[in-house]
């Protein structure tokens, strides 16, 4: 037997009656296949109907208590005899080469997982959910198409129309049966992955869904998926930033404020969402409102999951401590006295840098570390509820004498970022360069301070603009700071600073391989989905002000300085017109 087709279902007789002839008429020799159909606790007669098909293809079906998908598709497997299992839905309309073309896509490379499009039928009812799931597996499509192929994580899953030979879902375990009803599919997926196992694109093996689900049945998924999104997330940290739980640390202070406000409310969820659904369904026949019911139903999905999540993890809470935390990174460059020169405009004194470092303590934020955000990233590791991280770019050595010390009386650590051509001495930018600038730390200091918790960055080896450097001359650049570094610490240095906050594509490629996280110096806050090369840090200069370093601490920008500066530009624009007018 090549391959075994399984089929699971719950009260859809109706649908899989119009379903399965579909796979009883394949172009595919009748003796190479079976189909096996699982009935999962159905009270439709499902069992009955199926009785009156006699395929010439082997067919089998049995019947269990009502246990999920997961038990259903594992029952199946256990009773499959086909080398490969083609996993679908009892809603797929089959083209009649799907098992051809999958079986075809397996002899090429054998330890894979083959999956093929699945299109909204033609046939489906014209509601707001069939509207909704068109436009999602429209851009799953175009994704793939795009890219060439599949991708991490987006398509790492088993869900329906997709192959994989038997003895790798045995080998993996099957399908974790403690999920219900969702995410099943992506569990194995990523264990699949793990383990080596890779996923193909197969764009022949067509099938078609004939979705009937109700507005209302669409959005209460949304409950499951949320419940079952976050406990995958427990099992697996590695796919939280790509979750879309991972939304909730996102956005405006007053769209946090509304997740947080619709996900603890159950009385929206269990009045308010059905007579929402059936307004949406009763006005989706006017065109012009259809666009509109489809984000609003959209709204409404995802706010059920954030309920879903919030029920499996047992607070709002633990939810953001798991997914929402929010990191400001502050940027310094020299702590010292200012003198005059170029360079004071970089300078922050001293006092001020003790006086922030207070107020930061005192509005109840905790100093972390480079290290930190990326455990809390990759492996779900706790943090503060308020985190922050400071970072000094360039070494200098007067930071051990001016900010180490503030910084470990308050039980702060921070990121530093070393030039390893500057270390141990004064340094110039270039040969025009005026500016006194101050020494760099030597290597003893280096060693001394991160023996005390300070963390040590790269931040390339003679500070150049990355961008200007051809590409044998930037990887040599990021392996010899690496290398000296590394050497001195006498570990591994796993980040990294852009010079000048200047990169591009090849040069992120270039850091990629060599570290595991980047700072640029593009003003913004850091959650969960920021890239881990791509980390925002907020400026902090002389002068600034508590008000200002607020606003951008929970921002990333001053609005009242971006609106006052938007006037200045149109008063200097009025001012041109009217000299202009009168010239």
């Amino acid at each position: 037997m090549k391959i075994s087709v399984i089929i699971p279902t719950f009260n859809r007789r109706d649908v899989i009656t119009r379903t399965l002839p579909t796979l009883f008429n394949q172009d595919f020799p009748e003796n190479e296949y079976e189909v096996i159909v699982v009935i999962d606790g159905a009270i439709d007669d499902t069992a009955e109907m199926l009785q009156r098909f006699a395929p010439t293809c082997a067919f089998r079906f049995c019947e269990q208590p009502n246990q999920g998908q997961a038990v259903a598709k594992n029952a199946a497997a256990d009773l499959a005899r086909g080398e490969l299992l083609l996993f679908l839905d009892d809603d797929l309309i089959c083209d009649a080469t799907l098992l051809r073309e999958h079986v075809l896509a397996h002899r090429e490379q054998p330890d894979l997982v083959v999956f093929g499009p699945v299109f909204v039928a033609s046939e489906s009812p014209d509601t707001l959910a069939t509207d909704m799931l068109r436009t999602y597996t429209d851009g799953v499509i175009k994704q793939l198409i795009t890219d060439g192929g599949s991708r991490w994580p987006d398509n790492v899953m088993i869900g329906a129309n997709s192959s994989m030979p038997r003895s790798a879902f045995l080998g993996c375990g099957g399908f974790d049966e403690t999920y219900l009803r969702s995410y099943e599919d992506a569990d194995l997926g990523l264990r699949l992955w793990k383990r080596g196992i890779r996923f193909s694109y197969q764009p022949k093996a067509v099938t078609y869904t004939l979705y009937v689900k109700s507005a209302y049945e669409w959005a209460q998924d949304g409950w499951w998926y949320g419940r079952n999104e976050a406990r995958l997330c427990r099992k697996h940290p590695e796919y939280r930033p790509y979750s879309s739980l991972a939304r909730i640390g996102t956005g405006s202070i007053w769209k946090q404020v509304a997740r947080e406000v619709v996900a603890r409310s159950l009385v929206y969820h269990r009045l308010t969402s059905r007579w929402v659904c059936l307004v949406l369904e009763s006005l989706c026949s006017i065109r012009s409102f259809r666009r509109v019911g489809i984000r609003l139903l959209g709204l409404l999905r995802r706010s059920l999951s954030f309920r879903g999540a919030l029920c499996a993890l047992g607070s709002w809470n633990a939810l953001r401590s798991e997914f929402g935390v929010r990191l400001p990174v502050l940027l310094y460059h020299y702590i010292g006295p200012r003198e005059s020169g170029d360079y004071s405009r970089w300078t922050v004194s001293p006092d001020e840098f003790a006086r922030q470092v207070r107020w930061l303590v005192r509005r109840g934020y905790v100093g972390i570390s480079p290290s930190d955000w990326l455990a809390w990233v990759r492996e779900g590791k706790p943090l503060p509820a308020k985190p922050v991280l400071l970072t000094f770019d360039d070494a200098y050595a007067d930071l051990t004498k001016y900010a180490f010390p503030i910084l470990k009386q308050y039980g702060f650590s921070a990121g530093v970022f070393v030039v390893t051509n500057w270390i141990g001495r004064r340094i110039l930018l270039h040969e025009a360069d005026s500016a006194q600038r101050p020494s760099v730390m030597n290597a003893e200091q280096i060693r001394k301070w991160a023996s005390e918790g300070i963390e040590f960055g790269a931040h390339s080896h003679s500070h150049r603009d990355l961008t200007t450097l051809g590409r044998a001359d930037l990887i040599k650049e990021i392996r010899e700071n690496y290398k000296m570094l590394s050497a001195i610490l006498q570990h591994h240095v796993f980040v990294f600073a852009y010079p000048f906050g200047r990169f591009n594509d090849v040069v992120r490629e270039v850091v990629r391989s060599q570290f595991e996280m980047a700072f640029t110096d593009e003003a913004g806050i850091n959650s969960l989905p920021t890239d881990l090369d791509l980390l925002q840090r907020i400026t902090v200069n002389p002068g600034n002000s508590f008000s200002d370093l607020a606003w951008r601490m929970q921002f990333g920008r001053n609005p009242i300085r971006i609106l006052t500066a938007g006037m200045r530009i149109r008063s200097r624009i009025k001012r041109g017109t009217h000299i202009l007018k009168q010239s």
